[in-house]
């Protein structure tokens, strides 16, 4: 979600989360559909505007369980603010940093949208980029977007990806096989077939790096600009449909690469499931936060259960919705299961409304129809005050991220007529 800035920007963050590697060397960069470092990768650093943001950040005192009578702990809560365009009088722009840690540099951008359907007497309006408002547990459109996405980028390069996924299905049913997919990806055990959550763990691993990079191609975001993209990741080596396989170690060998994956890559799920355990404050925990929403509020698992997009990634079903779910169950106990995700999910949408129940106004919805999470957004609007802004070959939160010469001709476009709705809405106000 985002929100571009006006007056006062304020970035609350995560205080002094640090990412440490766990012992063994995972490869699931994408979390149920977040990278390890969180949800909107870090905007190239703009000299423009670097000198107006306290750098040091300020910081208060904060609860750690609002949802308690009784608990009194606290923590020390981190925020930047940038008080250039404040004039006595006019609006204070939020941005809230999520599960993820803060960072100064988003002082420049913003967020919020869900804020303002339940505090519309604090939060006069609000811009969502890329907010997925309709939960959903088993989101198989996350999958038939990236094929899509890639579909539009080139026929000829999704054909050469299908099949490589294809011939990892079918290598997959021997013992020369599997040995022959552990060397290609390097991976530190050895495939066994009698082991479903370690065989739909390694799909998932070999899924992460076209799922993010589908999930991020072209946004104004380091590597992602230029890069990671589908054209110069994706498509670059999936160029003729001989030696598919080999193109798909290419794209997971460069992708890590850039990543700073090195050795081999772990697919034991036990390990997986004891890491997802560790609450030690200050390991790489932010993402076990988001993996307890996901089982506690809004499910969007990325399941191969499509009847499209599952023979396009390998078959029946190479990652199934239980995969998910049964991961909640070992991380957090028998209590959450199926029915308690399902029932989650139906008071979360009750709650808010969901995609085509939101009661309220002043919000702008913009989603990039490359980005896999658009398909959960509100993407049309009978009112005038519920703004969708849907806009074409653009990825996640693209519109977040500062202006390039490079930008798309749509994603300008989107950015210009954001402002302006914004700009009347204050005028009015005023």
């Amino acid at each position: 979600m985002a929100l571009l800035k006006f007056g006062t920007l304020l970035l609350l963050g995560l205080f002094l989360v640090t990412q440490c590697a766990p012992q063994k060397k995972f490869r699931r960069h994408m979390i149920r559909g977040r990278p390890m470092g969180g949800f909107v990768p870090k905007p190239t650093r703009n000299e423009k505007y670097a000198q107006d943001i306290s750098s040091e950040g300020e910081t208060f005192q904060n609860k750690v369980d609002h949802f308690s009578n009784t608990s009194t702990a606290v923590y020390t809560q981190r925020y930047w603010y940038n008080d250039q365009w404040y004039v006595p009088g006019g609006p204070a722009f939020l941005m809230l940093g999520g599960e993820s840690e803060g960072d100064r540099y988003w002082v420049l951008d913003g967020d919020l949208a869900w804020a303002r359907v339940k505090y519309p007497g604090l939060v006069s309006m609000a811009v969502g980029s890329s907010g997925p408002v309709q939960a959903e547990v088993d989101f198989v459109e996350y999958l038939e977007v990236v094929q899509n996405s890639i579909t539009r980028t080139s026929p000829e390069c999704a054909q050469s990806v299908t099949t490589a996924f294809n011939q990892v299905a079918s290598l997959l049913q021997t013992a020369s096989g599997r040995q022959s997919l552990k060397t290609t990806f390097n991976l530190c055990e050895d495939l066994d077939p009698t082991d479903a959550k370690q065989i739909e763990t390694f799909w998932q691993t070999v899924y992460s790096p076209y799922m993010e990079i589908v999930q991020y191609s072209g946004d104004n975001a380091d590597l992602f600009t230029n890069i990671l993209t589908i054209q110069h990741a994706i498509c670059r080596f999936h160029n003729t449909q001989d030696n598919s396989l080999t193109k798909l170690r290419e794209v997971n060998n460069y992708f890590n690469l850039l990543m700073g994956n090195y050795g081999c890559a772990s697919i034991d799920y036990s390990s997986f499931i004891e890491f997802m355990q560790n609450t030690t404050y200050g390991d790489a925990q932010e993402v076990r936060a988001w993996v307890w929403q996901t089982c506690t509020e809004f499910g969007y698992y990325q399941s191969t259960d499509s009847h499209t997009a599952g023979p396009f990634f390998g078959g029946e079903p190479a990652l199934p919705v239980q995969y998910y779910i049964d991961e909640c169950t070992a991380i957090y106990g028998p209590d959450y299961n199926s029915a308690s995700v399902a029932a989650a999910v139906a008071n979360v949408n009750a709650y808010y409304g969901g995609r085509d129940h939101m009661d309220s106004s002043y919000i702008i919805l913009p989603n990039g129809n490359f980005d896999p999470w658009h398909a959960l957004g509100k993407l049309n609007s009978t009112t005038s005050t519920i703004v969708p802004v849907v806009i074409d070959e653009a990825a996640h939160c693209a519109d977040m991220y500062a202006p390039l010469p490079s930008d798309t001709p749509a994603l300008t476009a989107a950015r210009n007529l954001i402002a302006a709705q914004l700009h009347q809405w204050l005028q009015s106000i005023n």
